[in-house]
């Protein structure tokens, strides 16, 4: 039988699902190098999947990662930007999202 303390530690452990629909407010869009306006999770998840990674390195680097910063201050979803921050690839941004 589980003691109470583990039940507490399994559910902090749960993975944390992102509102697919939740949009940034106008203004607080992320505009892309090539012009494409990302406006919500979903639309953020579809374009790293486009994405080569010499332009995510573009967004995401040793020195910043923009998405996680947009993450977090437009969508406001800051269990989401921490794990965002811990990606410097494409296939770990990827996973991240998923």
């Amino acid at each position: 039988q589980q003691k109470p303390e583990e039940t507490l530690e399994n559910q902090k452990e749960e993975q944390h699902m992102p509102d697919a629909e939740k949009k940034a407010p106008e203004g607080m869009y992320f505009k892309l190098s090539d012009g494409t306006e990302l406006r919500s999770y979903s639309d953020l998840k579809d374009a790293v999947k486009r994405m080569d990674e010499e332009m995510i390195k573009h967004y995401v680097n040793e020195e910043k990662n923009d998405f996680a910063n947009w993450v977090e201050h437009a969508l406001e979803d800051n269990s989401l930007a921490e794990k965002l921050r811990a990606a410097h690839s494409k296939s770990e941004l990827e996973a991240a999202l998923s």
